[in-house]
């Protein structure tokens, strides 16, 4: 017996009269259609769909928004090296990684420059300079090489290089092994200093080499009175410099970077000064 497509009930199924009236083997087919009409998941239809749909972006939205607002409160209220400026009671602690926390790493493209930060800069020689901050920076350690016999033209403005170690590199059993020095803009290390008892992250991973450019007089000649195996305290930005006749010159981001050529252009830290400590002295 075929059975004519129509809205069936199960009401109508289960009804004890209907059944009388029908014969078992209708009632059947009957019950068949109506198995195959019913839905595995009746509540899924389109709205609870929609519905399921935004609950689900919404709570995808509130989790990235939540991270960034906590990554933000923590780059900007946490400051891992206060004590080392803030307590003079307190020696320079040199055991702890440089901090980072970035800000823009694409003010050294001209068209993305939009967003950066723009610091105007006089050099010695009276030629107007322009500092974009890529990234803010604070360092503790111990200075490992010095250098402020400069003639690029990079020296209106940075007068000095220096090499700071940190972690194990700078403790004083390892001192031996810190025989490094600076000329024209590279950081050497003599290669008979004999076999290192560190791992290659916490040696090659722990100095850097930075082309400090001082933020006034002050700082400059705090920075200029450095002497080799004294703890320094440096905080400030890592730079993108343009001025016109020069060719820009870019920070490294990076502490494991080596060579002439780094991830940005160069695994040197251009390195914008704006606070001091040495030793218990302090200059902005």
């Amino acid at each position: 017996m075929k059975i004519k497509k129509r809205v069936v009930y199960k009401r109508f199924l289960t009804s004890r009269k209907n059944q009388e009236n029908f014969s078992a083997e209708y009632v059947t087919k009957l019950k068949a259609v109506f198995k195959k009409k019913q839905k595995v998941f009746p509540w899924l239809n389109k709205r609870n769909l929609s519905l399921i749909f935004i609950y689900t972006v919404s709570t995808v939205l509130v989790l990235f928004y939540g991270a960034f607002l906590f990554n933000f409160a923590y780059n900007y209220f946490t400051f891992e090296y206060s004590n080392n400026f803030d307590s003079p009671k307190k020696e320079i602690n040199v055991s702890k990684d440089p901090e980072q926390s970035i800000l823009n790493i694409f003010c050294y493209v001209h068209s993305l420059r939009f967003g950066c930060i723009d610091i105007p800069l006089k050099g010695a020689n009276n030629k107007n300079y322009t500092l974009y901050p890529m990234a803010n920076y604070k360092i503790a350690g111990i200075v490992i090489a010095k250098n402020t016999i400069l003639s690029d033209k990079t020296s209106d403005i940075s007068p000095i290089d220096i090499g700071l170690a940190w972690g194990k590199m700078a403790l004083p059993e390892y001192s031996k092994y810190r025989n490094f020095h600076s000329s024209e803009r590279v950081m050497y290390w003599d290669s008979g200093m004999g076999i290192i008892p560190l791992s290659k992250e916490e040696y090659k991973d722990s100095y850097s080499h930075n082309h400090l450019i001082p933020a006034n007089t002050n700082i400059r000649n705090a920075l200029m009175s450095l002497h080799l195996n004294e703890k320094v305290y440096l905080e400030g930005s890592l730079v993108f410099v343009n001025s016109k006749g020069m060719v820009d010159w870019n920070s490294s981001l990076s502490r494991t970077d080596k060579g002439f050529v780094g991830i940005f252009g160069g695994s040197c830290e251009i390195f914008y000064v704006t606070k001091v400590r040495i030793g218990n002295n302090y200059y902005e």
